[in-house]
């Protein structure tokens, strides 16, 4: 395994590198969990496979081939696209407040015909690629020093508060309202209508 890696950054791995190169004991620990996720919804289905342990089985098979043939792609692809990747699910989530629309109760959906898209999830995938890239790109001595918090320079993306709440969902009135701080009651006795 570690020739393997040693040579990482010098030669493009075959394709039987890359399959060996996965870490196979995680891939079927993410199985086993999701084998205790389908004995619950056909528990809660009385004993039957339908409507819900079938759909997500099946979900899960394709979410297992796209994780596998995302792993298989060249890291080095990855690093160049993040920032790319990042910008684009940053504009899908200002669309989200200009174009989305309302589903079970909240505007946080795009429609793009063949698909109903949920930019926030892809947020959190584009934000870990252009994070990691932009941490890779600092110097041990910037990112090793625990005396100092590690902050974001100009050149970091930028950040999701710039699109405001009123862009970001429409989950409860306090999203939509003016910003106040907790007080500490309200961590006991929360104060009714919000």
């Amino acid at each position: 395994m570690a020739s393997l890696y040693s040579e990482f950054g010098r030669r493009e791995l075959t394709i039987l590198e890359k399959i060996r190169g996965i870490n196979w004991r995680l891939v079927l620990l993410i199985c086993t969990a999701a084998c205790f996720g389908f004995a619950v919804l056909y528990s809660a289905a009385d004993g039957n496979i339908q409507p819900w342990a079938a759909k997500q089985m099946m979900r899960f098979a394709i979410g297992l081939m796209a994780m596998i043939a995302v792993a298989l792609v060249d890291i080095r692809h990855w690093y160049r696209a993040a920032y790319w990747v990042y910008a684009i699910a940053l504009a899908l989530v200002v669309a989200v407040g200009l174009r989305g629309f309302v589903g079970m109760g909240a505007q946080r959906w795009i429609d793009l015909g063949v698909i109903q898209l949920q930019p926030s999830e892809l947020m959190n995938v584009a934000l870990v690629l252009a994070l990691a890239r932009y941490f890779s790109a600092r110097s041990s001595e910037d990112t090793d020093n625990r005396r100092r918090p590690v902050v974001p320079r100009r050149d970091a993306p930028p950040d999701l508060s710039v699109v405001g709440a009123e862009h970001c969902g429409r989950d409860t009135d306090r999203l939509a309202s003016p910003a106040r701080l907790p007080e500490e009651s309200d961590l006991y006795f929360p104060r009714s209508g919000q």
